[in-house]
């Protein structure tokens, strides 16, 4: 919409829903390297992204491409699973330390 992700978005006719899992393969300010997190995808599209530095691998569920989800360029994330933050170990304290920054 704006540029900030080199990310198109194709529609499509199926519909995917359902509870995902992630686990991050990268630090980001949403969860360290290693820490699962939970939450759903409900979406009638799919992302064109050429980007691999993905922040996080799927467990459950399809995500950006490839079984991996989150693009971030910066400080920015882009996900298709809908996060549910109180399954994110941590929370509080790396999004107070973010916002100190």
């Amino acid at each position: 919409m704006v540029g900030l992700f080199d990310i198109g978005i194709v529609a499509k006719g199926r519909l995917t829903i359902g509870y995902t899992e992630l686990e991050a393969v990268k630090d980001s300010f949403l969860a360290q390297s290693g820490v699962r997190i939970r939450g759903h995808e409900f979406h009638v599209s799919y992302a064109e992204y050429s980007n691999e530095g993905y922040v996080f691998r799927n467990v459950k569920g399809r995500g950006i491409a490839n079984g991996f989800d989150g693009a971030m360029v910066n400080n920015t994330l882009a996900l298709y699973t809908h996060t549910y933050l109180p399954s994110i170990r941590g929370i509080k304290d790396r999004l107070r330390a973010t916002l100190k920054k």
